[in-house]
């Protein structure tokens, strides 16, 4: 059957779409995972350590995500690997607002079924590869692959779609979701900025200000979100801080 656009503006109950992509080809490369809410067009993505429940954060973070929208009830909409059911599954039993989750899988094999989201994958997948380009000039060096600074970099990608990315409305996805536009200024991916871990000092005290790489913005609360220890050659050694 054709696969013809549908007109979803009357649905009931509002839907997430969400896939597995991979940045390179070879075997073994590193799993990734986008979901994308259908009405208000906000994304998340993250790096795997592995597909399904085993992976803890991805698990937590869809939750989160699901939270963040604010549904009571939604659709979760995947194709039929199973390890991607049985984390939908697990990150809609783990979300505090969420009452009702319908679990909807697109035929076996027909891939273009979730077309939504495969949408979502060709627009996170050139965003990161731009973000860690310029990362990576920036810094003037290759960071390998598993350096915990690129772990961060699909998270950056959603975000940086979510806040200024303008649809046909003249809104971006967190306008559609908040009523409001981000005005917040945000420093390149990496960029060398100083900030004062939460807690640390009272409001105002400089002395307490530390040199960190930005890494973005929590979704709630604003929050910038930094490394304060970084070395581009090693893998670990990295210390995250809030401030």
């Amino acid at each position: 059957m054709q696969h013809r656009r549908i007109d979803h503006s009357e649905d009931l109950v509002d839907t997430v779409t969400m896939d597995y992509y991979y940045m390179g080809e070879e075997d073994g490369a590193k799993p990734y995972l986008v979901a994308q809410d259908r009405r208000t067009g906000m994304m998340m993505s993250t790096s795997l350590r592995e597909k399904g429940v085993a992976d803890l954060t991805a698990t937590k973070l869809l939750a989160k995500f699901l939270d963040v929208l604010g549904y009571r009830e939604v659709v979760l909409k995947s194709d039929g690997e199973r390890a991607l059911i049985a984390l939908k599954r697990a990150a809609a039993q783990q979300s505090k607002g969420l009452v009702r989750a319908i679990h909807e899988e697109s035929p076996k094999g027909d891939s273009k079924a979730n077309g939504e989201a495969e949408q979502a994958v060709r627009e996170i997948k050139w965003r990161v590869r731009a973000i860690t380009m310029m990362l990576e000039k920036k810094l003037n060096i290759k960071l390998p692959e598993g350096h915990p600074l690129l772990t961060w970099v699909p998270r950056y990608a959603a975000e940086q779609s979510n806040r200024f990315k303008i649809g046909h409305d003249g809104r971006t996805p967190e306008e559609r979701r908040t009523g409001k536009r981000w005005l917040k200024p945000m420093p390149l991916f990496g960029e060398r900025i100083m900030v004062k871990p939460v807690g640390q000092g009272r409001k105002g005290d400089l002395s307490k200000m530390k040199s960190g790489r930005f890494l973005g913005c929590h979704n709630r609360f604003g929050s910038v979100l930094a490394i304060t220890t970084f070395c581009p050659r090693r893998r670990s050694g990295f210390n995250l801080k809030m401030a």
